[in-house]
Protein backbone atom coordinates (compact mmCIF):
# COMPACT_ATOMS: atom_id res chain seq x y z
CA UNK A 1 0.00 0.00 0.00
CA UNK A 2 1.18 3.74 -0.98
CA UNK A 3 2.07 6.08 1.91
CA UNK A 4 -0.62 8.58 0.57
CA UNK A 5 -3.35 5.59 0.66
CA UNK A 6 -2.42 4.52 4.05
CA UNK A 7 -2.35 8.27 4.96
CA UNK A 8 -6.20 8.50 4.07
CA UNK A 9 -6.47 5.41 6.13
CA UNK A 10 -4.92 6.36 9.10
CA UNK A 11 -6.67 10.12 8.93
CA UNK A 12 -10.17 8.26 8.72
CA UNK A 13 -9.27 6.29 11.54
CA UNK A 14 -7.76 8.90 13.65
CA UNK A 15 -10.96 11.28 12.63
CA UNK A 16 -13.55 8.41 14.10
CA UNK A 17 -11.71 8.64 17.32
CA UNK A 18 -12.33 11.89 17.65
CA UNK A 19 -8.53 12.54 17.21
CA UNK A 20 -8.39 10.30 20.60
CA UNK A 21 -6.20 7.62 19.29
CA UNK A 22 -2.44 7.68 19.54
CA UNK A 23 -0.24 5.58 16.77
CA UNK A 24 -0.41 2.27 18.52
CA UNK A 25 -4.31 2.39 18.76
CA UNK A 26 -4.20 4.29 14.93
CA UNK A 27 -2.30 0.92 14.27
CA UNK A 28 -4.60 -1.37 16.18
CA UNK A 29 -7.49 -0.40 14.53
CA UNK A 30 -6.42 -0.59 10.70
CA UNK A 31 -4.91 -3.95 11.72
CA UNK A 32 -8.19 -5.11 12.67
CA UNK A 33 -9.38 -3.83 9.49
CA UNK A 34 -7.56 -6.00 7.70
CA UNK A 35 -4.85 -3.30 6.38
CA UNK A 36 -1.03 -4.31 6.54
CA UNK A 37 1.26 -1.69 8.04
CA UNK A 38 3.85 -1.65 10.52
CA UNK A 39 3.50 0.17 13.69
CA UNK A 40 6.82 2.29 12.94
CA UNK A 41 5.55 3.29 9.46
CA UNK A 42 1.78 4.37 11.16
CA UNK A 43 3.68 6.35 13.58
CA UNK A 44 6.47 7.70 11.38
CA UNK A 45 3.56 9.32 8.81
CA UNK A 46 1.11 10.24 11.66
CA UNK A 47 4.55 12.61 12.92
CA UNK A 48 5.91 14.05 9.30
CA UNK A 49 2.02 14.83 8.99
CA UNK A 50 1.22 16.37 12.81
CA UNK A 51 -1.50 14.25 13.40
CA UNK A 52 -1.41 13.86 17.53
CA UNK A 53 -4.07 12.21 19.71
CA UNK A 54 -5.77 15.07 21.54
CA UNK A 55 -4.83 15.05 25.23
CA UNK A 56 -7.28 14.23 28.02
CA UNK A 57 -8.09 16.88 30.65
CA UNK A 58 -6.15 16.79 33.43
CA UNK A 59 -7.79 15.51 36.50
CA UNK A 60 -9.37 18.50 38.93
CA UNK A 61 -9.00 18.29 42.25
CA UNK A 62 -12.46 18.25 44.48
CA UNK A 63 -12.45 21.22 46.65
CA UNK A 64 -15.54 20.24 48.75
CA UNK A 65 -13.63 16.84 49.76
CA UNK A 66 -10.46 18.27 50.75
CA UNK A 67 -12.22 20.43 53.24
CA UNK A 68 -13.71 17.19 54.10
CA UNK A 69 -10.40 15.70 55.24
CA UNK A 70 -8.90 19.00 56.67
CA UNK A 71 -12.08 19.30 59.04
CA UNK A 72 -11.61 15.57 60.05
CA UNK A 73 -8.85 15.00 62.61
CA UNK A 74 -6.65 12.27 63.43
CA UNK A 75 -8.40 11.59 67.12
CA UNK A 76 -5.51 9.07 67.60
CA UNK A 77 -2.49 11.48 67.55
CA UNK A 78 -1.42 12.13 70.93
CA UNK A 79 -3.92 10.05 72.37
CA UNK A 80 -2.77 7.23 74.91
CA UNK A 81 -2.65 3.67 74.66
CA UNK A 82 -6.45 2.05 74.65
CA UNK A 83 -7.20 0.75 78.09
CA UNK A 84 -10.19 -1.04 77.57
CA UNK A 85 -12.30 -2.46 74.58
CA UNK A 86 -15.08 -0.50 72.42
CA UNK A 87 -12.83 3.13 72.79
CA UNK A 88 -11.25 2.69 69.45
CA UNK A 89 -12.43 1.15 66.76
CA UNK A 90 -10.63 0.83 63.47
CA UNK A 91 -11.47 0.49 59.67
CA UNK A 92 -9.56 -0.70 56.50
CA UNK A 93 -10.16 -2.34 52.99
CA UNK A 94 -7.59 -4.85 51.65
CA UNK A 95 -8.16 -6.99 48.15
CA UNK A 96 -8.18 -10.68 47.69
CA UNK A 97 -7.21 -12.61 44.24
CA UNK A 98 -10.10 -15.16 43.97
CA UNK A 99 -10.63 -17.15 40.95
CA UNK A 100 -8.36 -14.92 39.10
CA UNK A 101 -10.66 -11.66 39.83
CA UNK A 102 -9.41 -9.32 42.60
CA UNK A 103 -12.07 -8.93 45.12
CA UNK A 104 -12.65 -7.01 48.47
CA UNK A 105 -12.42 -7.48 52.02
CA UNK A 106 -13.56 -4.72 54.27
CA UNK A 107 -12.54 -5.14 58.41
CA UNK A 108 -13.46 -3.75 61.62
CA UNK A 109 -11.07 -3.85 64.49
CA UNK A 110 -11.07 -3.20 68.24
CA UNK A 111 -7.93 -1.43 68.84
CA UNK A 112 -7.79 -2.95 72.10
CA UNK A 113 -8.25 -6.39 71.86
CA UNK A 114 -7.22 -6.18 68.08
CA UNK A 115 -9.94 -8.82 67.22
CA UNK A 116 -11.89 -8.31 64.13
CA UNK A 117 -14.80 -7.64 65.08
CA UNK A 118 -17.37 -7.02 61.88
CA UNK A 119 -16.18 -7.48 57.79
CA UNK A 120 -18.15 -7.72 54.59
CA UNK A 121 -16.70 -9.17 51.09
CA UNK A 122 -17.76 -7.99 47.81
CA UNK A 123 -16.85 -8.21 44.09
CA UNK A 124 -16.54 -4.22 44.13
CA UNK A 125 -15.53 -1.88 46.91
CA UNK A 126 -18.24 0.72 47.83
CA UNK A 127 -19.52 3.13 50.69
CA UNK A 128 -22.00 -0.16 50.81
CA UNK A 129 -19.52 -2.38 51.58
CA UNK A 130 -17.84 -0.72 54.61
CA UNK A 131 -20.98 0.11 56.16
CA UNK A 132 -22.27 -3.81 56.09
CA UNK A 133 -18.92 -4.39 58.13
CA UNK A 134 -19.35 -1.53 60.47
CA UNK A 135 -23.26 -2.56 61.16
CA UNK A 136 -22.08 -6.42 61.46
CA UNK A 137 -19.65 -4.59 63.97
CA UNK A 138 -22.36 -2.62 66.16
CA UNK A 139 -23.92 -6.06 66.34
CA UNK A 140 -21.16 -7.20 68.41
CA UNK A 141 -20.08 -4.69 70.66
CA UNK A 142 -21.37 -1.84 71.80
CA UNK A 143 -20.51 1.90 70.93
CA UNK A 144 -20.68 4.43 73.50
CA UNK A 145 -20.61 8.26 72.73
CA UNK A 146 -16.86 8.03 73.31
CA UNK A 147 -15.98 5.23 70.48
CA UNK A 148 -13.67 6.84 67.62
CA UNK A 149 -14.29 4.88 64.46
CA UNK A 150 -10.72 5.44 62.14
CA UNK A 151 -9.96 5.08 59.06
CA UNK A 152 -7.54 6.40 56.33
CA UNK A 153 -9.21 9.14 53.68
CA UNK A 154 -10.47 6.13 51.50
CA UNK A 155 -13.51 7.54 49.14
CA UNK A 156 -15.41 4.61 51.12
CA UNK A 157 -14.69 6.35 54.54
CA UNK A 158 -15.21 9.87 52.82
CA UNK A 159 -18.45 9.31 51.37
CA UNK A 160 -21.40 11.05 52.79
CA UNK A 161 -23.77 7.45 52.88
CA UNK A 162 -21.19 6.62 55.35
CA UNK A 163 -20.06 9.62 57.57
CA UNK A 164 -23.77 9.95 58.24
CA UNK A 165 -24.19 6.54 59.31
CA UNK A 166 -21.05 6.69 61.98
CA UNK A 167 -22.88 10.25 62.93
CA UNK A 168 -26.08 8.12 63.47
CA UNK A 169 -24.47 5.70 65.60
CA UNK A 170 -22.56 8.18 67.73
CA UNK A 171 -18.87 7.73 66.88
CA UNK A 172 -16.13 10.12 66.85
CA UNK A 173 -14.88 9.98 63.67
CA UNK A 174 -11.28 10.32 62.70
CA UNK A 175 -8.96 10.01 59.86
CA UNK A 176 -5.27 9.59 59.38
CA UNK A 177 -3.38 11.97 57.33
CA UNK A 178 -2.40 12.22 53.99
CA UNK A 179 0.66 10.35 53.16
CA UNK A 180 1.44 9.46 56.55
CA UNK A 181 1.95 5.72 57.11
CA UNK A 182 2.35 5.29 60.59
CA UNK A 183 -1.04 6.85 60.77
CA UNK A 184 -2.39 3.79 59.65
CA UNK A 185 -5.10 2.14 61.29
CA UNK A 186 -3.88 -0.50 62.47
CA UNK A 187 -0.34 0.79 63.83
CA UNK A 188 -0.47 0.41 68.05
CA UNK A 189 2.03 1.64 70.05
CA UNK A 190 1.77 -0.36 72.93
CA UNK A 191 1.84 -3.11 70.34
CA UNK A 192 5.67 -2.73 69.96
CA UNK A 193 7.94 -5.01 71.95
Amino acid sequence: MENEELLEQIMKVHGDSHERYGYPRVHQALRQQGVACGRNRVARLMRENGIVARMARRFRRHSHRHELFRGTPNLLLDRSPTTAPGQVWVGDITYIRVGGQWSYLSTVMDRHTRQIIGWAFAEKTSAALVREALLMACHHQAVTSETIFHSDQGCEYASKEYRRVLEDLGFRISMSRKGHCWDNASWNPSSIP
